[in-house]
């Protein structure tokens, strides 16, 4: 099937999930933090909490980058 995804950090722990009955419609790449969560993070969860829709976010005005950022967990 070949590489779904690049640019996947690899300097920490990844974790492979596996559908064994092929009803996922959808698949997530989802960082484990251990410890205590970046400044980034604690920034985006703030933004996220204040926002109805993720979507809201392209009326914000932001750099690209950050809404892109702030669009995922």
């Amino acid at each position: 099937m070949g590489a779904s995804a690049k640019g996947i950090p690899t300097n920490q722990p990844l974790y492979a999930v596996i559908d064994v009955f092929a009803a996922t419609k959808c698949v997530r790449i989802v960082q484990v933090e251990y410890g205590f969560a970046s400044l980034q993070t604690l920034c985006r969860k703030t933004i996220q909490k204040h926002i109805v829709h993720r979507m809201a976010l392209d009326w914000l005005e932001l750099p690209e980058f950050l809404k892109n950022f702030c669009k995922y967990e």
